[in-house]
């Protein structure tokens, strides 16, 4: 993971995530989309480490914060603000 442009307006990460690889568990402070090419199965945990769902990844996803949530802005589940994601699929999400 790097930021490959930031700006005052926005700030750009190539991200991925290898199958059976995780993120920190980690903070979302401001609103959020991802464009993914590379679709994988993904499981979000919770703050305290509880399974919230999995889903498959693919097209344009974004959140907007709300208090201690994070409202999707496509057909998607509130997740909280903060989280972890697994990659549970046999492909690399990117």
């Amino acid at each position: 993971t790097k930021v490959i442009h930031e700006d005052d307006m926005v700030r750009i990460w190539n991200f991925t995530l290898a199958p059976g690889e995780s993120t920190a568990m980690h903070r979302h402070d401001y609103d959020y989309h991802f464009v993914v090419l590379g679709e994988a199965q993904h499981a979000i945990y919770g703050p305290d480490g509880e399974y919230i769902i999995d889903f498959w990844s693919s097209g344009v996803i974004g959140f907007k914060i709300n208090g201690e949530i994070l409202e999707p802005t496509v057909d998607f589940i509130t997740i909280p603000r903060t989280h972890a994601a697994k990659n549970i699929g046999n492909t690399t999400y990117y």
